[in-house]
C-alpha cells in the first residue's frame, strides 16, 4: 500500500495486483 492504510484503498492495491484474486479473500 502507498499511503493510508484504508480498507478501500488496501482493496484497490490488491485488486490491482491480484486481479484474478476472489474478493471474498480480499
Amino acid at each position: 500500500v502507498t499511503s493510508g492504510t484504508d480498507p478501500v484503498t488496501i482493496r484497490g492495491e490488491l485488486r490491482k495486483a491480484l486481479p484474478r484474486a476472489p474478493q471474498k479473500q480480499l
